[in-house]
């Protein structure tokens, strides 16, 4: 809307084909693409972020005593089986 200074309302009633095709949007087709594939991406970022935020949220970590010699180093994470 900005860019190609066309309002609209997305109403599926009566926003339609035609309507679309009135606001000569083909004039700004760069611009538009530029920002859609900006919001592709985006999207794709935000998915693989999601993705990454459920497979973490599953992990447990054990901790175990780190000792060198009668030396107490504090602690660190164990092995893991995988």
């Amino acid at each position: 809307m900005e860019v190609t200074g066309q309002e609209f309302d997305m109403d599926a009633k009566t926003f339609t084909l035609g309507s679309m095709f009135s606001m000569q949007l083909h004039k700004y087709a760069e611009e538009i693409s530029k920002i859609t594939n900006a919001a592709v991406k985006e999207l794709t970022i935000e998915n693989e972020i999601k993705k990454l935020t459920d497979v973490w949220r599953e992990q447990r970590f054990e901790l175990g005593k780190y000792m060198k010699g009668l030396e107490d180093r504090g602690w660190v994470l164990r092995q893991t089986e995988e």
